[in-house]
């Protein structure tokens, strides 16, 4: 089985909740939790479209699956892509090129996390630790930094 976002988010909030969904134990959502998935999701891809705009046409990769070939092209930024191997398939809100010498050349990239509300907590914190030491995996350099948009 492969590690999946939804396997890392579930064991973030609770190491029992990340078991069960690693093991494929399908759960019951609340309302509650329907409802705030929803807002979530409608303000990432309203934050999505904003970084794009900003940061140019990362959008020509988006929800594709990326590969180290692809990262040594070097784009700018790579918005709502897929990084896969044997052990791991993990979406990315974003990767943003950084300059600095990796197994991609004189580039490497850090992740972009989106964060539905006001502050960055400890959960947003330690996943974008953990999609850094992912992403690690890929280019040879753990980032030392990641960025979250609102």
């Amino acid at each position: 089985m492969k590690i999946t976002n939804e396997f890392l988010e579930a064991y973030l909030t609770c190491k029992t909740k990340g078991h069960l969904k690693l093991v494929g134990e399908p759960g019951t959502k609340s309302d509650y939790e329907v409802m705030t998935e929803a807002a979530s999701r409608a303000s990432r891809e309203s934050s999505l479209a904003e970084v794009i705009a900003r940061y140019g046409d990362g959008n020509a990769y988006r929800g594709t699956v990326i590969t180290a070939e692809m990262l040594k092209q070097g784009a700018p930024l790579l918005a709502d892509v897929i990084v896969e191997d044997d052990g791991m398939s993990i979406r990315f809100d974003g990767l943003k090129r950084a300059d600095g010498a990796s197994k991609l050349g004189g580039h490497h990239y850090v992740p972009v996390l989106h964060n539905h509300g006001d502050k960055v907590g400890r959960q947003q914190k330690l996943l974008l630790a953990v999609l850094g030491l992912l992403l690690h995996r890929v280019q040879g350099l753990r980032p030392v930094l990641g960025l979250g948009c609102v």
